[in-house]
């Protein structure tokens, strides 16, 4: 029997085997991350800009639809002020 001496060397060339396609797949996981986290602030950043301007809207149309309008029959307290001889 006849022992072989010989040492079998093998190049690894980088981004191919088993470890490349692991850092490969590392860096697109963490691209996609990446990209997650953008659209999640840039939501949240939307959707606070759309509820200040929400209350804005709200508060505007509160002041619109709760003040009586200008031709609207005085009310009784607006007409007892009115017949008091004072005016007051």
């Amino acid at each position: 029997m006849k022992l072989s001496s010989k040492v079998k060397v093998e190049f690894v060339i980088p981004g191919q085997g088993p470890s490349g396609q692991l850092g490969s797949a590392t860096l697109v996981v963490l691209i996609f991350l990446f990209a997650m986290v953008t659209f999640l602030t840039a939501s949240s950043t939307t959707l606070y800009h759309l509820k200040r301007e929400l209350h804005r809207v709200e508060a505007r149309q509160r002041l619109r639809y709760l003040a009586p309008p200008t031709n609207a029959a005085p009310t009784s307290a607006q007409l007892s002020k009115r017949l008091t001889p004072n005016g007051e």
